[in-house]
């Protein structure tokens, strides 16, 4: 096939492997894009940018200019650098760049054009340069050399090549690049002494001499065949654990109840993400009648894990195939509960599709973890959304309480005292009766008191002389007082038991602090 290389892995991380990691992304494919996006180029540019960071979401499209060309890109932080910069990830060339909010535009425009922008998955995807490795140095934490990677970057990046797949190492798949003329294009690193051959080196060089005889497939000739490979369905009852820290930081997407929230973890990258969420879409958007996880034969599937369109009969879109657990079963409708989202739903058995044997990035972990604050969360669910919904919280990571949930404490004082302002104008059930429907402290002991205290006018039955009043007055004056005192008193107790709850948080804080530095002193 034919394959166009965009972007060779210059970072930190990429220079210290011993392959070669790249990005590369097949003609047609990205031709198609450029074209999408040069008709609709003067309605992006006429839309305003984001005036602040708070408007950005990590997971939703944008389109960002990177050397006067506008790229479909993701942000993966919405957060400014010291530049006053924000960091995207182009996903239709596998680069990163640091770009200002102005060179960044929402894609909600209308049309076809823009449909197939939004919808279509990304364009590149990463490879590993078969055939050759970093050199062997004494040095366990040596790297590329500053000259390879300028080659790669001045003979491999912006050209195409006549690629043959190989096997796939952690996921990532293998290729061999050939010229135009058949001529392998590692071998030019090698013979200037840039990498070393690999134990396939020679092999490589002889499959050049034969390729002209045996012509590779065309593109869509080998992606129309990559879904009827391997296409049969499995049972999945366990999927790879989280490696959670002691300390996580996470972006809160999810909640359900006061107290509990889902968030995506920060170790796991977008280009992680989508490339699992890539090949959902690619396998299954591909297959006429792709094989249900509940056969006729009303087997128990509770435990297992299974794929699901989160759109229902829409057409598909990129993100619609999501990974999800039994939970429940009933009848004819299961309970799932979406294991990289925190949300649950009940639905058919029929509409939930079996994994796959070709997936292979389908038992990685999930991409969050359910939590649950220690202390129990009297506040309404608007509020408590308000509160919680899409920013980054980092936590420390307690015991696992019930099924799939973390105990947590939040590591920032100041998520405590903006939480327990939002408690102090709440009460809880137990202290009021109101069957959880909880009311401002204040009003609701105000209005009893109006309440109790109302007196009827224009009544008969009514005192009519002036000592009787004055009695009255003097009743109601008591009783004011005497409420007054109990509301004082209600509020007290409320605030004394956050004032313990908050003081019992940073005491387990600094205990939970105390036990990792111990911990690194240990290892080290």
């Amino acid at each position: 096939m034919m394959l166009h290389v965009t972007h060779v892995d210059d970072s930190v991380r990429g220079r210290q492997e011993p392959c070669v990691y790249f990005w590369g992304v097949t003609h047609h494919l990205s031709l198609l894009m450029e074209n999408y996006i040069t008709d609709i180029q003067k309605k992006i540019e006429s839309r305003s940018p984001p005036l602040n960071v708070i408007e950005l979401d990590i997971y939703q499209l944008y389109c960002v200019l990177v050397n006067k060309e506008w790229l479909r890109a993701r942000v993966l932080q919405p957060k400014l650098s010291p530049l006053g910069t924000i960091e995207v990830f182009c996903i239709d060339t596998g680069e990163t760049h640091f770009t200002p909010l102005c060179f960044l535009r929402n894609v909600d425009i209308t049309g076809n054009e823009a449909d197939h922008i939004r919808k279509s998955p990304p364009l590149a995807d990463k490879f590993i340069l078969a055939d050759v490795l970093k050199p062997r140095l004494p040095d366990p934490d040596s790297q590329w050399t500053i000259p390879a990677m300028n080659f790669l970057k001045a003979h491999l990046k912006d050209q195409s090549w006549e690629a043959v797949p190989l096997s796939n190492y952690a996921g990532v798949q293998v290729l061999r690049l050939y010229d135009a003329k058949n001529q392998l294009f590692v071998s030019r690193m090698i013979e200037q002494q840039l990498g070393v051959p690999s134990q396939t080196y020679h092999k490589a060089l002889c499959m050049g001499e034969t390729l002209n005889e045996q012509p590779i497939p065309d593109t869509t000739t080998v992606f129309k065949l990559l879904p009827t490979l391997n296409t049969s369905p499995v049972t999945v009852t366990e999927i790879s654990t989280v490696d959670l820290a002691a300390q996580e930081s996470l972006f809160v997407i999810f909640s359900e109840e006061p107290g509990s929230f889902f968030g995506k973890l920060d170790k796991i990258s977008l280009k992680e993400q989508d490339e699992m969420a890539t090949e959902l879409y690619y396998v299954y958007s591909s297959l006429p009648n792709p094989p249900i996880l509940y056969c006729h034969d009303k087997t128990s599937r509770l435990g297992h894990y299974g794929v699901l369109q989160s759109h229902g009969d829409q057409s598909y879109n990129y993100h619609s195939f999501r990974r999800v657990i039994v939970i429940r079963e009933f009848l004819d409708d299961v309970k799932v509960y979406f294991i990289d989202y925190g949300n649950s739903l009940w639905i058919s058995r029929s509409k939930i599709l079996a994994p796959l044997d070709c997936l292979i990035h389908f038992r990685q972990p999930p991409h969050g973890i359910h939590c649950k604050l220690e202390n129990k969360i009297s506040l309404k669910i608007s509020r408590w959304k308000s509160f919680i919904l899409d920013k980054w919280v980092k936590v420390f990571v307690g015991v696992c309480v019930g099924v799939c949930a973390h105990q947590v404490t939040f590591t920032d004082n100041s998520l405590d005292e903006e939480l327990d302002e939002l408690l102090e104008t709440e009460t809880s059930p137990e202290d009021n009766g109101n069957d959880g429907k909880y009311h401002s402290l204040n009003a609701l002991n105000l209005a009893y008191i109006d309440i109790e205290l109302k007196i009827p006018t224009g009544d008969s039955s009514c005192p009519s002389s002036s000592t009787t009043e004055q009695e009255a007055e003097e009743k109601q004056k008591k009783k004011k007082e005497k409420l007054a005192r109990k509301a004082s008193k209600k509020t007290e107790r409320v605030r004394n038991r956050r004032k313990y709850e908050r003081e019992n948080r940073k005491l387990k804080k600094e205990q939970a602090r105390c036990s990792q530095d111990q911990g690194n002193v240990i290892d080290n």
